[in-house]
């Protein structure tokens, strides 16, 4: 069983995974209402098993289920750090949909 330090250590270590994170934290300097982004999900569990992820999970605070501009901040985002564009982000607002709190404990 790998440790929570050995999956932390990987994640770390993974390149599109740190590539992933750098969007989110420009994109949520883009457009304010995109706060506190996480990647969560089948992402990290295909990251931390080896395969290759068919898409993105990503938790934000926003205002509201349906938020306008998200798609919008993240292609402006990938832009500005010259990555290319990745098509399957898939968004998620815990403020709007409920969220467990730790977001590590959930994914």
């Amino acid at each position: 069983m790998l440790t929570k330090k050995a999956i932390e250590l990987k994640f770390k270590q993974h390149p599109e995974l740190q590539q992933r994170i750098k969007i989110l934290k420009l994109a949520s300097e883009i457009n304010s209402d995109f706060k506190n982004p996480h990647i969560t999900g089948g992402y990290l569990r295909d990251i931390v098993l080896g395969i290759k992820p068919s898409d993105c999970d990503v938790f934000f605070e926003g205002h509201t289920r349906e938020q306008s501009g998200i798609v919008e901040c993240i292609q402006e985002a990938e832009k500005r750090l010259g990555y290319p564009h990745y098509p399957d982000w898939e968004f998620e607002n815990t403020l709007a949909m409920g969220s467990p709190g730790d977001l590590f404990e959930y994914t």
